[in-house]
């Protein structure tokens, strides 16, 4: 039997249904509160959003063959560099539209007020929030859509130290390093350190509890997250929620 699933939710953008829900809890991080579609730290994270972008996977063109048997390369082509009219959807059933990655690379920066003149974006999920640099404290709570071009400044660090970096914008992704470790796939016993035995990563998970709260859907918030613009040669097990070049990669794609 083959069956095919043209329900409406063959056309959302998430993965769970709960990626598109409101965080219920209240003050505990930033996303509180809101819904998950507006928190890109979580909502563009693979980790978080299984149809988020996944720098694992490499994505491949679509394969068709011709009537007469050939291999049909024009109708979903390649597309490689300068990656300036990426196509939204590959088979052009949802959107026929392409993406700018190298010039209108979504990006959010949250600003002090509506001016947009004094503004952060966040290195790792640490806005909207209080920052405090050379004694003086600012409250970075209102948010501004931008692109991910130019260059300026981020909030980095973790949530008891906050401080900020210079940083040069571009396309990039989301990931989640591993707040714990568990020793079998059903993230069941976990603790904070990887070992041989403790190797399955629980990204998302209801594990023992240790240090962190834990949301009604199951995702632990871990403190210290970071967004660093990093080569992927650089990631390391104490990058989490890392905001990372897509540049870097070869293929680009996403």
């Amino acid at each position: 039997m083959f069956i095919l699933d043209d329900s409406g939710s063959m056309g959302w953008n998430y993965l769970p249904d709960w990626a598109n829900d409101q965080d219920p809890t209240s003050g505990l991080y930033p996303s509180s509160g809101k819904n998950y579609t507006s928190v890109p730290a979580l909502f563009r994270n693979a980790g978080f959003n299984g149809i988020a972008y996944n720098p694992a996977i490499t994505y491949t063109p679509p394969v068709l063959y011709n009537a007469d048997g050939t291999l049909n390369t024009t109708t979903y082509p390649n597309i490689g560099a300068p990656w300036t009219a990426v196509k939204i959807d590959a088979y052009g059933k949802i959107s026929t539209g392409t993406t700018n990655l190298v010039a209108a690379f979504p990006d959010v920066e949250w600003c002090t007020d509506s001016t947009y003149t004094d503004c952060l974006r966040n290195d790792n999920l640490l806005l909207p929030g209080n920052v405090t640099v050379a004694g003086v404290t600012k409250s970075y709570t209102t948010q501004h859509s931008k692109v991910s071009t130019g260059s300026g400044y981020v909030a980095t660090g973790n949530p008891d130290t906050i401080t900020t970096a210079a940083r040069t914008f571009g396309p990039f992704y989301y990931t989640t390093i591993p707040g714990e470790y568990c020793d079998s796939a059903n993230l069941k016993n976990c603790q904070t350190n990887k070992t041989a035995t403790f190797s399955y990563p629980a990204n998302c998970a209801g594990a023992t509890p240790t240090l962190q709260p834990v949301l009604p859907h199951g995702c632990r918030h871990v403190p210290g997250d970071q967004r660093r613009d990093l080569p992927i040669s650089a990631l390391s097990d104490a990058v989490l929620h890392a905001r990372l070049p897509l540049h870097t990669r070869s293929t680009g794609t996403t």
